[in-house]
């Protein structure tokens, strides 16, 4: 539970702006942000660097919306429902979290779990705009006594994905 502070992309400027001209302090809160203009990744990092307990992302529509044509079913606009998806991890490159710079292989040494790279440490989670205008209606205050609080557990589990098997003779050109 936590006081929603809206950021709007989530720049380093819009967290700035928020500190000094507005003095608001993200620091404990939930923040809210617009997908676009920056990697969400980045929207994630400066949230956790603002001191934010976790981000909503949601699209909206002034963004995400041609104008004049219905969202889907009935035209090709994201619905009020509808919610992107996508990683927030910043790796710069560095592939999978947990063995940067290296394949992910079955005999690669691993990370510990905590400091795997680009990783977050807070909770994100995307929403619909439906959502995040009845939020956003609300004044900004989410805290109230009719809000349940949960309890949230990471687990990492290590998978292997075969996708798909390329067969190859001797002499592939006979």
């Amino acid at each position: 539970m936590g006081e929603l502070v809206y950021v709007n992309y989530g720049h380093t400027e819009d967290f700035f702006k928020l500190e000094r001209e507005m003095g608001i302090n993200c620091t404990g809160k939930i923040v809210i942000a617009r997908y676009g203009k920056i990697f969400r990744g980045n929207k994630v990092k400066n949230a956790e660097l603002a001191g934010a307990k976790g981000l909503i992302l949601y699209s909206d529509p002034a963004d995400y919306c041609a104008p004049g044509v219905d969202p889907y079913p009935n035209g090709w606009n994201l619905p009020g429902g509808g919610a992107q998806r996508g990683n927030v991890l910043n790796l710069n490159g560095a592939g999978d979290p947990l063995t940067p710079g290296y394949p992910a292989k079955e005999y690669t040494y691993r990370l510990d779990k905590a400091s795997g790279v680009g990783l977050p440490k807070i909770p994100v989670h995307p929403i619909g705009y439906h959502d995040a205008e009845s939020l956003l209606r609300k004044g900004l205050r989410i805290l109230s006594e009719d809000i349940i609080p949960i309890t949230i557990d990471f687990l990492f589990v290590l998978q292997s994905l075969v996708t798909s098997v390329i067969l190859q003779s001797k002499y592939p050109d006979i």
